[in-house]
């Protein structure tokens, strides 16, 4: 289904959401599975429920006052802004302190739609880019475009959002090392290796160990997730990493939203639900079975979901993003990014806009059409 919204310009006020038919970038086709999570929204109310997981309704953020994310930059919540539409590639790398590949990227004409750019930038095969986010910050949310080539078998890292202390100016990833807290930690949305699902990929100072005994990305969909990712279409991600403050605190959280559905909300107490070795798998129907191992087992251990402590220090907050598209087992997978926005509020999926054709009072009257 396509969502369409109806908003006054002049007040930035969502009124309702409305639907429309037709199959067409982040919607669903008939005979989709409902994994794709495609209901129709009502006017109830477009803002999920947080402290819960997957709504099925979409949510407008700051981009929904910036139809096709124009001037979207100027938003005082925002930090940092790519729309891949530089003249060359050497005028991209400018704008990122740090890359690797660059000669795997050019830039297409594919684009999301409602982009208000007229390219993207493809890596075909492994490649990124990576900036600071200087001085950091206690919460940032990450919104960006994704299209994966057809053809992708296994994608084994994407974007990370994450902080280093002192902060570096290239990425140190410390792959199957676990953070001590004043040092680093990192989290991103992926596709998940072969499964093709979206789950988080996330490094701290208490996450659990593998079956081998090893420290790997821990996971909180379940093995796999049940939010299918699909290839070969643009797709709206977004994720949350909120620091824990004080830092003797497990209060931190993250989320993320597919298309501007929430799929995942972890944080103190929420959700409920199993830990089984390195990943979390929410289940809001076992009984509690406190206190679970903190280096994991292979026992599933009930709980609610303890929240994040990501630091031990007030010097660590997030203070780097990168761009990461990583297949070193499937080398030819390429894929197609647009539109990145970093801020520190909600950003929600890019909107079209077309005018209604009256007025209302002074103020004229549009129809936004979620993207």
């Amino acid at each position: 289904m396509e969502h369409l919204a109806t908003r006054s310009i002049g007040m930035a006020v969502v009124l309702g959401i409305l639907a429309m038919a037709g199959a067409g970038p982040g919607s669903c086709a008939a005979g989709e599975s409902a994994e794709r999570d495609c209901p129709i929204p009502t006017d109830a109310g477009i803002e999920a429920d947080r402290d819960s997981q997957s709504t099925g309704r979409v949510e407008l953020g700051i981009a929904a006052n910036y139809p096709n994310d124009a001037g979207i930059e100027s938003n005082a919540a925002v930090e940092f802004t790519e729309n891949f539409e530089q003249t060359t590639i050497a005028d991209l790398l400018v704008g990122w302190e740090y890359n690797t590949n660059s000669a795997r990227m050019s830039f297409s004409p594919d684009t999301p739609s409602g982009s208000g750019g007229s390219q993207s930038v493809f890596f075909d095969g492994s490649a990124d880019l990576y900036t600071r986010l200087l001085p950091g910050h206690d919460q940032l949310y990450v919104r960006y475009y994704a299209k994966v080539e057809t053809e992708c078998n296994n994608v084994h890292h994407w974007p990370w959002l994450g902080g280093h202390n002192p902060s570096t100016a290239w990425p140190w990833p410390r792959a199957g090392i676990r953070p001590v807290g004043d040092e680093r930690f990192s989290t991103g949305i992926e596709p998940y290796g072969s499964w093709w699902a979206w789950a988080f990929y996330t490094y701290w100072m208490e996450m659990r160990t593998n079956p081998g005994g090893s420290y790997w990305g821990n996971t909180f969909s379940g093995k796999p997730s049940p939010h299918t990712a699909h290839k070969g279409q643009w797709i709206c991600i977004e994720f949350m990493v909120k620091m824990n403050d004080p830092v003797t605190d497990s209060n931190g959280e993250q989320a993320f939203w597919i298309d501007g559905v929430q799929k995942n909300h972890l944080g103190p107490g929420f959700p409920r639900g199993e830990w089984i070795w390195d990943g979390f798998w929410p289940n809001p129907s076992c009984t509690p079975s406190d206190p679970c191992d903190p280096n994991g087992s292979a026992t599933p251990c009930c709980t609610d979901f303890e929240g994040f402590r990501w630091r031990t220090v007030p010097e660590l907050n997030l203070n780097y993003f990168w761009l990461e598209h990583y297949v070193d087992s499937d080398p030819s997978c390429g894929v197609w990014f647009d539109d990145l926005v970093i801020a520190t509020e909600y950003i929600g999926p890019m909107v079209g806009l077309f005018a209604d054709g009256f007025e209302n009072g002074t103020t004229s009257a549009w129809s936004v059409v979620v993207q």
